[in-house]
């Protein structure tokens, strides 16, 4: 008889036995030497081994959203027409200063 040759599994010199891993996706019981290093960092089997996603690879593009010519904001302007109460008071604006002017029975706008 050969030395370590006629047993089926063998001397530890001759056909050792091998470590074995369990694969998180599938659940089966592999051979350690199987495994692979993912891109999450787990080690799975090489044949349920996930690609990455192209998507992200993709970056944002700044998008510059500042006008070339900008010109400032001009000041509000309001327009008010004279307003006659039913009471007979006068309300209106005055000139560019845009005083509110509020009389009481006559119409500064009338001629005497």
């Amino acid at each position: 008889m050969k030395r370590g040759g006629g047993r089926k599994y063998g001397t530890p010199t001759v056909n050792p036995p091998q470590p074995q891993a369990i694969d998180p996706w599938s659940g089966f019981k592999i051979p350690h030497k199987d495994l692979v290093r993912q891109w999450d960092g787990q080690h799975v089997w090489f044949k349920t081994c996930d690609r990455r996603n192209e998507q992200d690879y993709v970056r944002g593009v700044k998008d510059d959203q500042t006008l070339p010519n900008p010109r400032p904001e001009v000041p509000n302007q309001f327009i008010a027409g004279p307003v006659l109460w039913e009471s007979g008071d006068f309300m209106y604006v005055e000139g560019a200063s845009g005083n509110l002017i509020y009389t009481q029975g006559t119409d500064p706008t009338d001629t005497l």
